[in-house]
């Protein structure tokens, strides 16, 4: 459990990501879009509903004999919202937005109402043990609409990994439209509880992460323990299903399921929230779009399994992440690509992509990002270094180096717990 200097560190830092990201900034572009997507909210004071939810979340802490690493936790959330507010100058109903946004959107509103049209299938995200290069390797998409927003945030890191042996989660995003709400409402955050015995062995994470299943997601994750084991966990608001890897690999890519359980529940609910709208399957973009992510993930999970059976090269993630050959929507990476006749600028791009070594000697990363509307795939990485490693010779053909430090601050490269780590 934290101690309260250490939850008011968390919420100071907290604060100056949301800075960074202009969380305020994208407060009334995003209230404006909601009432687009989500006609049967065009009359709703969405911030009001927000802030009012956030109220609630705070006053209903979860019983601390039935999840005993809770005991005290009340008491640490509220001194990182205060750290927060005095970091960032927010409102009350400013910084629910900040805490309470994700909570509103996917357990209240999706819950209940069918928006106008699936989210974007942002990310992808890879991870290989079986390794070349002296080390495992991670790989990561990000999937956007091109914007002024998005542009900002295309800094390359200044340095790549730092080579210690932690337990990390990436995760992807995932959700599903008429999806169940939890019982438990309160903003626990599962991995800044999750014990240090749990680390060492994923499956004991697993458990862990099963019995807080309320708290978190959705969301399409990886998990690695400390011994280089992974699994790939299918997080939908309550449900939950989770691939095994033989070979320490694993993979996730957003929108989509693998796992036949959550496969099901998933196509099921698509299913649905397409009768309740009195469309067919053949008719509605909703379908299209979902059963795309499907064939992307397959691709994908193709991919990562061939390229960690004969031991993968950094070079053999990126081109798992990269991949364009198969026509879309089954391949990996996006270039403006949609089902909608729309042009190419506002259709969905992998707007950058990493692929990392990050352990041992080698530790670098290749940094790919879109340009002027160019596909991330059809540039020169930007080779950058693993923390205190020198650059060698032979890691320089074909990439670009670091440019200069941008003006922009780039947004937290990883987020530490006290147990575990958050990559982004």
């Amino acid at each position: 459990m934290q101690t309260l200097a250490e939850a008011y560190a968390r919420g100071v830092a907290a604060g100056e990501m949301a800075m960074q990201t202009d969380i305020k900034g994208m407060i009334e572009p995003t209230v404006k879009n909601m009432h687009i997507w989500y006609p049967l909210l065009a009359s709703h004071d969405i911030l009001h509903e927000i802030y009012a939810l956030d109220c609630e979340r705070m006053a209903n802490p979860p019983d601390p004999y039935k999840y005993p690493e809770t005991k005290g936790l009340p008491d640490l959330v509220r001194e990182e919202r205060r750290a927060f507010q005095e970091t960032t100058g927010y409102s009350d109903v400013e910084m629910a937005y900040n805490y309470s946004w994700h909570f509103y959107i996917t357990r209240r509103v999706q819950t209940r109402y069918i928006g106008m049209a699936p989210p974007p299938g942002e990310c992808s995200a890879a991870y290989i043990r079986n390794s070349t290069e002296g080390g495992p390797l991670y790989g990561r998409n990000w999937d956007t609409v091109i914007s002024d927003w998005v542009n900002r945030l295309l800094v390359p890191p200044r340095v790549a990994a730092d080579g210690k042996r932690v337990m990390w989660m990436k995760g992807v995003s995932f959700s599903i439209f008429l999806d169940e709400e939890p019982e438990e409402i309160f903003p626990v955050d599962p991995l800044a509880l999750l014990p240090a015995e749990c680390t060492e062995h994923v499956e004991d994470a697993v458990e862990f992460l099963s019995r807080y299943r309320d708290f978190w997601g959705p969301v399409n994750c990886i998990l690695v323990d400390k011994n280089h084991d992974s699994v790939a966990i299918e997080k939908a608001n309550v449900r939950l299903g989770v691939r095994h890897s033989d070979d320490g690999a694993s993979c996730v890519s957003a929108l989509a399921c693998l796992h036949p359980d959550m496969k099901a529940y998933k196509e099921e609910r698509d299913r649905l929230s397409i009768e309740r709208r009195g469309g067919t399957l053949d008719e509605m973009l909703d379908w299209k779009v979902w059963r795309g992510k499907d064939k992307r993930y397959a691709r994908l999970d193709a991919l990562v399994k061939a390229a960690s059976r004969k031991g993968a090269s950094l070079q053999d993630m990126a081109n798992c992440m990269l991949d364009h050959e198969l026509p879309w929507p089954e391949r990996v990476a996006e270039a403006g690509h949609s089902f909608q006749d729309i042009p190419l600028e506002q259709g969905e791009w992998t707007s950058c992509s990493h692929s990392e070594v990050l352990e041992g000697p080698n530790r670098r990363m290749h940094f790919y990002r879109v340009e002027n509307y160019t596909p991330c795939y059809d540039l020169p990485p930007i080779l950058i270094p693993g923390v205190g490693v020198e650059i060698k010779p032979e890691w320089q053909a074909g990439t670009r180096p670091l440019p200069p430090p941008a003006g922009t601050p780039r947004p937290l490269y990883q987020e530490e717990y006290p147990n575990m780590r958050m990559m982004f």
